[in-house]
């Protein structure tokens, strides 16, 4: 396992930070899981970057982010929990892997989401079906 980096993504312009756990460059075609803390917690020291560690562990590489007004991540008010600007931040999680995807000359093909049972808005709240991302040649 690698040591995850530091990452920012632009969201509502608000500045979104997360962890990046990625697996070397030559094993790049692994599928990727977008994950956040519930509705109020932070990436670190709960329980969200132990999942984050299984995951990376497992083989997959990890986008582990806090989301908007929370933890690392900029906005205010501090602490605030909007469900439906949560689950923006999830698209715009997408939007940045399918970035990195295609600045590596891939394209994302196949999507699969997975929602806690009290993570995000109703069904309906997001334009596209998130949080997860399957990269050329992942496991379906």
């Amino acid at each position: 396992m690698t040591v995850p980096r530091i990452v920012e993504f632009a969201s509502e312009g608000v500045t979104l930070r997360g962890r990046l756990y990625e697996w070397p460059t030559a094993s790049r075609q692994r599928p990727i899981v977008i994950m956040a803390h519930g509705f109020s917690a932070t990436i670190c020291g709960m329980v969200a970057d132990r999942y984050a560690d299984v995951f990376h562990a497992a083989g997959f590489d990890v986008l582990l982010y806090d989301h908007r007004n929370f933890g690392i991540s900029d906005g205010e008010p501090r602490c605030v929990i909007d469900a439906f600007g949560q689950a923006r931040g999830f698209r715009s999680a997408i939007d940045f892997v399918e970035g990195m995807a295609c600045l590596m000359g891939r394209q994302p093909e196949r999507r699969r989401s997975y929602r806690g049972r009290r993570s995000g808005p109703p069904r309906g709240g997001c334009r596209r079906p998130g949080p997860g991302l399957w990269l050329p040649g992942s496991a379906p």
